[in-house]
Parts: C-alpha cells; structure tokens; sequence
C-alpha cells in the first residue's frame, strides 16, 4: 500500500504552521518501517480505499478550515 502524494497549498502552509504536525511524510520513512506499518494496517483489515478515504478526509478537513480562517480574516479587516 503505497500512499498516494496529495499535496496541495492548504497542506504546505499546513506544515509551515508551528502548531501543526512536523514530523516525517510516510515516503521519508525507511522502507521497512513502510512496509511493517502496511502489513499491520492490512491485518486491521485497513486497505487501500479506507487510508485513501481518510487522506482525502483530512484534506478536505485541512481546506475548510483555511477557508474559515481566509473569511474571518476577510471580516476583520472589512471592519477596520
């Protein structure tokens, strides 16, 4: 199961945020490490769609509050 690489500029300013998680992305870890945290994904019976589905989740999850933040700023600054 490899992870598909969805980035996008929400997941980029994401990182730069000092309060968001830093660490490695899943293709930076060592291949054996990839491949054990595969194997006991795939004994969960977590596959492919479901990993897919939570990426996608988070994405999207990870856009909407950008755009909440974008239209508060919007807000504040109208009321100057």
């Amino acid at each position: 199961m490899k992870k598909q690489n969805n980035t996008n500029k929400a997941t980029t300013e994401a990182k730069e945020n000092p309060g968001s998680y830093n660490g490695p992305e899943f293709e930076d870890l060592d291949d054996k490490l990839q491949e054990g945290l595969d194997e006991f994904l795939a004994e969960l019976g977590i596959g492919d769609d479901v990993i897919d589905f939570v990426d996608a989740k988070a994405v999207d999850k990870d856009q909407q509050l950008y755009m909440g933040w974008l239209q508060n700023l919007k807000r504040a600054v109208e009321s100057k």
